[in-house]
């Protein structure tokens, strides 16, 4: 009878182990998405007119990923994502960006043919960190065009 307490004691003992280490790494992963989420919600906010140098969020890189800061200050390496558990570890990460114009391909014929096509850049970041000896990436994306033609 007592092997069989100590047997479902230690299964719970273990079920709970796994579930924190399952809580801390969404915790992370929402963080992250905040981050990202952050970035592209400055890219979209930011003024694009035409004629204009765009901010540096929307400045193009081709195929190229940059790294870029999200704290305005720290290295680009230490994108703070998360502060874990009870001796306060700070999990970092690198943010890094990718921009660049959309082709004419990508327009309806009847867009393209006036001659002045829309300039709409797509913009993607992701956000690399690693947590508990594993390595972590997101993404996300969005379309950006002028304010103005």
């Amino acid at each position: 009878m007592l092997s069989v307490v100590a047997m479902v004691g230690l299964g719970a003992l273990e079920a709970l182990v796994f579930s924190e280490r399952n809580s801390a790494t969404s915790r992370l992963q929402t963080n992250a998405r905040v981050v990202l989420q952050r970035n592209i919600d400055a890219a979209d906010g930011v003024l694009f007119i035409s004629g204009t140098t765009p901010s540096t969020v929307l400045q193009s890189t081709t195929d190229t990923w940059v790294q870029c800061d999200d704290d305005a200050g720290s290295p680009l390496e230490n994108i703070s994502v998360l502060l874990s558990g009870t001796n306060n570890t700070l999990v970092t990460g690198t943010l890094s960006r990718r921009v660049k114009p959309l082709p004419l391909s990508s327009f309806p014929s009847d867009v393209t043919s006036t001659g002045t096509a829309p300039v709409v850049m797509q913009v993607w970041l992701k956000i690399d960190y690693d947590y508990r000896g594993r390595h972590y990436t997101l993404d996300q994306a969005t379309f950006r065009s002028q304010d103005t033609q």
